[in-house]
């Protein structure tokens, strides 16, 4: 039974040639030819970038579209900067009264930012009197900051009250 293959393949062999094996698919094992798959190579894709296109531009067109753009841009931060002022509205005067009520409930760093505002005038009208009261409470607290500033303001500590 070997004898009829192996003349079989000494025929194929022999009729073609290896390319034209190869081309087919066959691969020659040991003396015989062995079909393989044949794997397709894709070819190679060549990108060529588009050609540029060259378009006119009205340069009167240009900038009034600019302009209009700016435009639009000045409007929109002119109304965030309005919603932004809105929202600042009474801040200060709400810090302040949150401050007061954390002073009223014993804190020790409240009345000294209190103290400031009321150096400064901010949410709160400008009394150097009630500061340096509250800078006392604060410093009778335990809040160095204040202790510190009555040192460095001696006036101060002569019109402190007790406790609060």
């Amino acid at each position: 039974m070997n004898a009829p293959r192996l003349v079989v393949g000494l025929l194929l062999l022999a009729s073609l040639t290896t390319p034209a094996l190869a081309a087919r698919g066959y691969v020659i094992r040991a003396g015989t030819a062995v079909r393989r798959p044949v794997v397709a190579r894709a070819a190679p894709v060549v990108v060529t970038p588009p050609a540029p296109v060259i378009v006119q531009v009205d340069p009167v067109a240009a900038a009034k579209a600019q302009k209009e753009r700016d435009a639009k841009l000045a409007a929109i931060d002119q109304a965030e900067k309005q919603r932004n002022e809105r929202a600042l509205v009474g801040a200060d005067e709400r810090v302040a009264a949150f401050l007061k009520q954390r002073t009223e409930d014993g804190s020790a760093d409240a009345p000294f930012d209190l103290a400031r505002r009321h150096e400064s005038g901010k949410g709160v009208p400008a009394n150097d009197a009630e500061a340096r009261r509250l800078y006392g409470v604060a410093a009778e607290r335990g809040n160095r900051d204040a202790q510190r500033w009555l040192q460095e303001h001696p006036l101060a500590t002569a019109s402190s009250p007790a406790g609060r």
